[in-house]
């Protein structure tokens, strides 16, 4: 029976999908790690993910960097005085950007494997 199949089809995948964003989520977590400018200090030891999680039409995963000004600091640099009076002059480094653009590609080998 075709709708017996669909709905086959449709609960393997409802389990699958979690785990391959989750898996998604830590493997672009990684790559940010590893492409940020420094290796280590605050920025670095704040890049992480959040687990799948399910929203009201889907899943939802997350990449990113904890501390308020750590993704724009990261990608687009920083150039003048922060709030304490100490001066930066940080060239932009682009991180988040070209992670965000190969997750697709990485989430759809995540649902094949």
């Amino acid at each position: 029976d075709v709708t017996r199949r669909i709905l086959f089809v449709k609960k393997e995948w409802d389990e699958k999908i979690p785990g391959a964003i989750t898996r998604t989520c830590q493997i672009g977590a990684e790559m940010a790690a590893g492409m940020a400018p420094v290796d280590k200090g605050t920025l670095v030891d704040d890049i992480g993910y959040r687990e799948a999680a399910p929203t009201g039409d889907g899943w939802e995963g997350r990449v990113g960097v904890g501390v308020a000004y750590g993704r724009r600091r990261m990608d687009l640099g920083f150039s003048g005085t922060d709030s304490r009076g100490r001066t930066y002059n940080d060239p932009a480094n682009p991180v988040f950007g070209p992670v965000a653009a190969q997750l697709p590609g990485i989430l759809a080998r995540e649902l094949r494997g």
